[in-house]
C-alpha cells in the first residue's frame, strides 16, 4: 500500500510540474484571488530571499520566462529573462551577467545572480513591508511605471517599504511580483524592483 501511495504521489507531482515538498502555482477562484495572490507572493519572496532558484523555477509557466527588472520602468530590450532551465542554472552560475542599465548614469548593470538579488530583490526587508497591495501601488517615484503596458491583463503584488526620516522618505523601496493567470493556475512572470532614482 505504501509503495502505491508513493508512486501515486510522484505521478501527481509530475502531472503538476512540481516536486514533493515544493510549492506549486496556486489554483484560484475570483473570490479568493487577492488573498491567494498575497500568499503565493509571500512564498516567492521567501524564495528570492533564500536565492532558491529551484523552487522559483517551478513558479514559471511551462514554456514561459521570468523577467527581472531593476527599476519600475521596464526596459523590455535590456531586462533579463530566464526560462525554467536557465533559472535552475542561475544559482550555480558565478559569472557576472548584464541586467540592464543603472538609472541616471546609464552604465551597464553587470552583476552575478547573488549580487543582483542583494541589490535589486533583497535591498529592503520586504517580508516586513509597510504595505502589501494587490494590483495597487503606493510607491511613487520619478520614473514611469509601464508595467500595465508590458504585462497587460496581469495581476501584481507590491511589497512596499517606506523611506526613513533621515532621507526625507526618498530611500523607499518596492518589489512587485507580476502574475499571469492561465486557466485556474497563476504563474510568476516578472520580478520588478522600484526605488527613487536620480
Amino acid at each position: 500500500m505504501k509503495k502505491h501511495l508513493t508512486i501515486f504521489t510522484l505521478l501527481f507531482c509530475l502531472a503538476c510540474n512540481t516536486e514533493p515538498g515544493k510549492p506549486a502555482p496556486q489554483a484560484l477562484t475570483a473570490t479568493d484571488k487577492p488573498a491567494l495572490l498575497k500568499k503565493q507572493a509571500a512564498q516567492i519572496l521567501d524564495m528570492l530571499t533564500r536565492k532558491d532558484f529551484e523552487s522559483l523555477a517551478g513558479q514559471i509557466e511551462p514554456g514561459g520566462t521570468l523577467l527581472f527588472s531593476p527599476y519600475g520602468y521596464i526596459d523590455t530590450a535590456s531586462a533579463r529573462r530566464f526560462d525554467r532551465t536557465s533559472l535552475l542554472l542561475l544559482g550555480k552560475l558565478k559569472d557576472k551577467l548584464l541586467w540592464g542599465e543603472y538609472d541616471g548614469s546609464g552604465e551597464d548593470i553587470r552583476l552575478s545572480a547573488e549580487e543582483y538579488m542583494a541589490r535589486f530583490a533583497n535591498d529592503k526587508s520586504y517580508a516586513q513591508s509597510d504595505s502589501v497591495l494587490v494590483n495597487r501601488s503606493v510607491a511613487s517615484g520619478n520614473s514611469v511605471n509601464n508595467m500595465a503596458e508590458v504585462f497587460p491583463g496581469c495581476d501584481y503584488v507590491e511589497f512596499y517599504c517606506k523611506g526613513s526620516e533621515q532621507y526625507s522618505g526618498m530611500d523607499w523601496g518596492a518589489l512587485r511580483l507580476v502574475f499571469r493567470t492561465v486557466g485556474d493556475k497563476v504563474y510568476l512572470v516578472a520580478v520588478v524592483h522600484d526605488q527613487w532614482t536620480i
